[in-house]
């Protein structure tokens, strides 16, 4: 005997979209809920059922298991959002349980992020890495027997070398940033911390007399110390001394409220500077970190210390930043060999 059809209210539909739209705002949330409740209005939906969708699917609790477990894990806000969105991606494209999906399902979802999505091939690594952590996971806790992404290779990629700031450009940017602006393009190309731990920055976690800078729980949850340059200290300081508000925050915004200032304004002041300044080339918070790394690599230092300076778990990480130029390893070899 067959089912009797089953009916869905607008207002359960609702909270089941909802629920998956983990990464809204409330006021993104509360926006959305009206504008489905209108699109809903006099319609009645009926549940469907299929072999791929059954009355208790698990996708969503197989997502929120894992990420779980990252967050047990002190993985970082932006680190999961990317996790969910590749895992989104799939689930949207492939439209099953996550037990059915399978290797042959996994190389269509990267041709379709390939051709249909147009992604970049390190785009498209970065969402199969993802996958991979996701369904190992699965795999690891009993979800699953076999994780389809480890049958899956890609051709081998080679990386575009990483450039750093030419010297004359970072002039011409400092010339022309402004009193905080050139503060945080001092502390970012000296400290060579990331954006994400710039924007989190407090007073308080400068210590103006060592030079230091506390990076609380930065990626992978450790606390760690960086260095800034004296030239960095000076111009904050000068920064600091100028302002009149009273929010604890390192970096804020010009205009009051004077709220901290975020990773998009950072972004997004880089760009127009470069434009005003006629700066040609991409200029983004990284490539400050990258030409930090690399001008400690020419300068000498060791990759253990510059791997603790840089926050990287892996040296590996450490030494893909610190390639030399050619000119730099024929000047070591005469050193050796005359």
């Amino acid at each position: 005997m067959e089912n009797a059809e089953k009916y869905m209210d607008g207002a359960s539909f609702i909270n089941k979209v909802l629920a998956d739209l983990t990464d809204l705002t409330p006021e993104n949330l509360i926006k959305v809920k009206y504008a489905v409740a209108a699109a809903l209005q006099d319609i009645k939906l009926r549940v469907m059922s299929t072999e791929l969708r059954t009355d208790r699917d698990d996708n969503m609790e197989s997502i929120q298991a894992f990420i779980a477990n990252k967050q047990s894990k002190n993985c970082t806000k932006g680190t999961i959002y990317q996790y969910c969105l590749s895992i989104r991606r799939m689930f949207t494209f492939c439209d099953r349980n996550f037990r059915d999906i399978t290797s042959v399902d996994i190389i269509n979802f990267i041709n379709h992020l390939r051709m249909g999505a147009g992604l970049s091939e390190t785009s498209v690594r970065n969402n199969l890495r993802n996958l991979s952590s996701y369904f190992a996971f699965l795999k690891t806790y009993g979800y699953i027997t076999i994780n389809p992404v480890e049958l899956v290779e890609l051709p081998a990629v080679h990386e575009k070398e990483r450039q750093p700031i030419p010297k004359e450009e970072m002039i011409r940017l400092k010339d022309n940033a402004g009193l905080r602006n050139e503060a945080i393009l001092d502390l970012l190309r000296s400290s060579g911390i990331r954006i994400s731990e710039l924007v989190t920055l407090n007073i308080e976690d400068l210590d103006f007399f060592g030079d230091r800078v506390l990076i609380r729980r930065g990626k992978g949850g450790d606390s760690r110390m960086a260095v800034m340059s004296t030239e960095a200290r000076v111009h904050i300081l000068e920064y600091l001394h100028s302002r009149t508000d009273k929010s604890k925050a390192l970096f804020v915004t010009c205009r009051k409220p004077h709220n901290r200032l975020t990773a998009a304004g950072i972004r997004s002041m880089l760009k127009e500077l470069a434009r005003t300044v006629g700066v040609e080339s991409n200029i983004f918070p990284h490539r400050f970190r990258h030409t930090m790394i690399t001008e400690a690599a020419e300068h000498g230092l060791p990759d253990s210390s510059i791997q603790k300076l840089a926050g990287h778990k892996d040296v590996n990480t450490t030494m893909r930043y610190t390639h030399k130029s050619i000119d730099n390893i024929q000047m070591q070899h005469k050193l050796c060999f005359g």
